[in-house]
């Protein structure tokens, strides 16, 4: 029976992703050895390419086809065996691989990524849309390129997410996004506006020594676990105002150089704005912080050293 059970699942698997065959078996062996080893697809040049050419194929084919073998790849996941090594050939083949392509157009608006979605190094020459996208198990976009406007509203990260050193050339869009896993923005750099307003992250999100050149609009955002804006610069108006922070929060060594915006914002958790430096106004009004917390009189310091009211 298990081996009937084995069988049916990989060759369901099979048919959603033909690309992988690899002679007589099918698949690529994942049963290891008694040791339990897993899948050893990552391992395998061949099979790699073969990936990153079949989800450029399966993007050309449209969007239908698309959400046609997203859900089915899902439900199989759901219908498989509770076991470490088929879970394993399970992300291997239901990842895509994008990393370093330059999309002359792109709109992968509503799209679902059931396994992890690979961007790295990717140029998106025009407008880049993924708007209210799904991300299943995480997504690279690591050094990624957006040449133009890029648009991620009400797109769901369920994964570990990174966006290290990316460069947005205009307007990043990442209103009312919702990030599950850990997110990083380290030393990316947002040549215009960026625009997170209403996002929530419930794990630590990071921009350490992120730049942004137009206004940075962090308003209404939730932050679940630690916060890291460290060194971060903001060279225009920076917003964060109603936003909750109920873990750790780092501003050390951030430079606001104009308007700095937190009226009505929540710090739960222990905050950092040592060496912080403040160019323009600050707004710190209507601040919730617990009683007796360094948060408050470090506030009330930085007001006293610009000459606001304390």
């Amino acid at each position: 029976m298990k081996v009937v059970a084995l069988n049916s699942w990989r060759a369901e698997l099979l048919r959603l992703n033909a690309w992988a065959a690899t002679g007589r078996s099918g698949l690529p062996d994942v049963r290891g050895s008694a040791q339990g080893r897993g899948s050893q697809l990552c391992d395998d040049q061949s099979l790699l390419v073969a990936r990153r050419a079949a989800s450029l194929d399966r993007l050309g084919r449209g969007c239908l086809a698309w959400d046609d073998w997203a859900h089915a790849t899902l439900d199989l996941r759901r219908r498989m065996r509770d076991d470490p090594k088929d879970a394993k050939l399970w992300d291997d083949l239901a990842g895509v691989d994008f990393s370093r392509v330059t999309f002359d157009t792109s709109d992968f608006s509503a799209f679902i990524f059931p396994g992890r979605a690979d961007f790295s190094g990717a140029r998106f020459a025009n407008d880049g849309w993924f708007n209210g996208a799904q991300f299943c198990l995480g997504a690279d976009f690591r050094e990624a390129v957006f040449a133009s406007d890029a648009y991620f509203e009400r797109a769901g990260f369920s994964g570990d997410t990174r966006f290290d050193r990316a460069t947005w050339t205009r307007s990043a869009q990442f209103r009312l996004s919702s990030f599950k896993g850990q997110a990083s923005f380290l030393k990316a750099r947002f040549e215009r506006d960026a625009w997170f307003r209403g996002s929530r992250f419930e794990a630590a999100v990071s921009f350490a020594g992120a730049i942004f050149v137009g206004e940075a609009g962090f308003g209404d955002c939730e932050y679940g676990g630690a916060c890291d804006f460290s060194s971060a610069r903001f060279r225009d108006n920076a917003g964060f105002d109603r936003a909750c922070f109920s873990g750790s929060v780092e501003f050390s060594d951030a430079r606001f150089e104009k308007k700095a915006w937190f009226p009505g914002s929540r710090f739960n958790g222990q905050a950092s704005f040592e060496r912080t430096h403040f160019a323009g106004k600050m707004d710190f009004t209507d601040v919730s912080v617990p009683a007796r917390s360094p948060v408050a009189e470090r506030i009330a310091h930085l007001k006293v050293e610009l000459g606001l009211d304390g």
